[in-house]
């Protein structure tokens, strides 16, 4: 959906169309049957998070991902590891 349609029908007020990840995946050959190990999975977000954090320092900002990279990022920046 364009931003214009996240608007009308979420209620979204700022939708940056322009925005390109600052952890792009597309160039690292990933397919079926080729994943993410669960570390490359923990240093995507984390680092995605990081740089997001660091250019919006007094900002709020929401991540929305599937549960288990949003556990890993949460155990990570918590300071505890990831045993699974």
């Amino acid at each position: 959906p364009t931003s214009s349609e996240l608007k009308l029908k979420c209620g979204f007020s700022r939708v940056d169309e322009s925005y390109m990840s600052c952890v792009p995946v597309r160039d690292r050959g990933y397919r079926w049957g080729h994943f993410e190990t669960h570390a490359e999975v923990v240093e995507r977000c984390t680092e995605a998070v990081g740089k997001l954090m660091a250019r919006y320092p007094q900002e709020t900002l929401v991540f929305v991902s599937h549960g288990g990279p949003t556990q890993y990022c949460l155990k990570e920046f918590s300071g505890r590891k990831y045993e699974g």
